[in-house]
Order: C-alpha cells, then structure tokens, then sequence
C-alpha cells in the first residue's frame, strides 16, 4: 500500500469533519489545525479537487 502523503491525510481528515458540520466551519477548523493560512488555502483547494479519499 502507497504511503499516505500530507495532502492526502488532509483531506482524509477535513472530509470526515465535513460530514458532521458545514463547510464553513471546516474551512475555518482547517485555518486553526495549519500553521499557515496560505498553506490551508491550498490544501483545501486540493480537497475540493480530490475528494475522494474518506475516512469511516
């Protein structure tokens, strides 16, 4: 099995909290957990990108 990469794990994890909450609070729990906005920014745009990676 691939490693997982550090987007990957991101998005993983910011697609389960989004079943459970609204997008706006995901974006804005995704701007806390990363150190620097720019970096959320783009992550997220990768998960908007490729959601298909779940976590149960």
């Amino acid at each position: 099995m691939p490693a997982i990469t550090k987007d990957q794990t991101f998005c993983a994890y910011h697609t389960g909290v989004a079943r459970k909450g609204t997008e706006n609070f995901v974006f804005k729990f995704a701007i806390y957990t990363l150190d620097e906005t720019r970096e959320t920014q783009q992550r997220w745009g990768y998960c908007q990108r490729y959601p298909q990676i779940k976590v149960s």
